[in-house]
């Protein structure tokens, strides 16, 4: 209680930086498992299942639980931040935040398709159905949607589940917080209870339902961002035991994962505890790199710049990629595998590049308004982002924003039974 009650009184540390490298760049590892685990409209995947690296096309799952986790501590971090600093939480402005933020570069994904599908002949899905997954997604409601009518659901949209379950999760936290934000033992002990619950209940899911079903459930997927949010109430009372050990945690976190990429993939497997512990491996790996006291070689290598550059742009690229790889194959049927790999590539780094400038910039110029945050504005901080600031606690669903290491970016679930097994 002393530790949490000197963290609250302290704030956020002066020097704390304003961006965490490291977990920029195990988000540029994650994307490049996601854009791997997509692979399959592009290239033929016989033969893959008998090499040692098969792991790699399909860490789908591992990646989207790495960030569940991440986005689920930033986000409680972020807003019981607002609880200590102002004494209650403006709910409709925290959901107002992240919903544009990822809803910038979906509903430009959304507009485009409608467009191309009026202009291409190759694009032969129903209009009818293409207005309903429009609608499904733009409402956030995709995930469910994809769950009873796989049939009607648009495949090349299909990883956009993610975002829905992501914001359907963050609703209900900051709802969770907004009322037990300052009974933080009340909350620790729903989140963990919570937790359980949702464990036993994805094991029964993936046995009395199958596979597909809790690939797409909110309630089966929501455990990621149980588990950060979980780690985020608890921080007081563990910092300074897990500050000592960090720099040990860390690189065993990660050589879990590696491990649990090798062996866990689109199957039941990930559902049980081979789940669990992919769970607690990010968990650990996010509280050490959080609570490390001075960098190390691995904080380094993580730090790469390609890596940190990936991480920054991964919510553009997840959006974009998977929709791109679908109508290149579409278009280059008689082409080579490494040809159709190139050029589709090419035409997502090209889009990510727009995206970036004409959406995510301009949205973060408008969400660094002193509007956006109490104590921005009483500190009288400057609107520009380039400013110098206040340490304040992430928003966890901004690419861009410096105070930010994480976002929602993630959806290696494809969008039928048949495109799950190929992941």
């Amino acid at each position: 209680m002393r530790a949490m009650n000197a963290e609250k009184q302290a704030g956020p540390a002066p020097s704390a930086p304003r961006r965490l490298a490291p977990l920029d760049g195990v988000r540029g590892i994650a994307i490049l498992l996601v854009v791997l685990s997509h692979g399959w409209a592009l290239w033929p995947t016989a033969g893959l299942q008998n090499t040692p690296v098969v792991g790699l096309f399909r860490a789908g799952n591992l990646a989207v639980t790495i960030f569940f986790v991440v986005g689920g501590y930033l986000l409680t971090r972020s807003l019981l931040g607002e609880v200590s600093h102002t004494g209650r939480l403006r709910a409709r402005t925290a959901t107002v935040r992240r919903w544009a933020r990822v809803s910038a570069h979906v509903y430009a994904l959304v507009a485009v398709v409608l467009i191309v599908h009026t202009l291409d002949d190759t694009d032969l899905y129903d209009r009818s159905n293409l207005r309903q997954s429009a609608v499904r997604i733009v409402t956030y409601t995709w995930n469910w949607f994809l769950r009873d009518s796989p049939l009607l659901a648009r495949p090349d949209l299909g990883h956009l589940w993610y975002v829905c379950v992501y914001l359907q999760v963050t609703v209900l936290l900051i709802l969770v917080v907004k009322l037990l934000g300052r009974r933080r033992v009340a909350l620790l002990a729903l989140l963990a209870g919570t937790l359980v619950a949702v464990t036993l209940w994805r094991s029964w899911v993936v046995d009395q339902e199958g596979l597909y079903s809790a690939l797409l459930r909110t309630t089966t997927r929501m455990d990621g961002m149980l588990w950060g949010a979980l780690a985020a109430v608890a921080m007081p009372w563990i910092r300074h035991t897990v500050r000592r050990f960090a720099a040990a945690l860390m690189p065993v976190a990660l050589l879990c994962l590696v491990a649990l990429m090798l062996t866990t993939g689109h199957d039941e497997t990930y559902f049980r505890w081979q789940g669990v512990l992919i769970n607690l491996a990010a968990v650990a790996f996010v509280v050490a790199a959080v609570t490390l006291p001075a960098p190390t070689r691995l904080t380094g290598a993580l730090s790469w710049r390609p890596f940190v550059v990936l991480g920054n742009a991964s919510m553009a690229i997840f959006v974009w990629h998977y929709p791109i790889f679908w109508a290149v194959t579409r278009h280059t049927t008689s082409w080579s595998w490494p040809a159709r790999t190139v050029v589709a590539l090419a035409i997502t780094a090209a889009f990510v590049l727009v995206a970036q400038r004409l959406v995510e910039r301009p949205l973060q110029t408008w969400l660094a308004h002193p509007r956006w945050d109490r104590r921005r504005a009483a500190a009288d901080v400057p609107t520009s982002p380039d400013a110098p600031a206040t340490p304040l606690t992430p928003d966890p669903t901004d690419p861009t924003d410096p105070t930010d290491p994480t976002d929602p970016t993630v959806a290696p679930v494809a969008t039928a039974p048949t495109d799950v097994a190929r992941g």
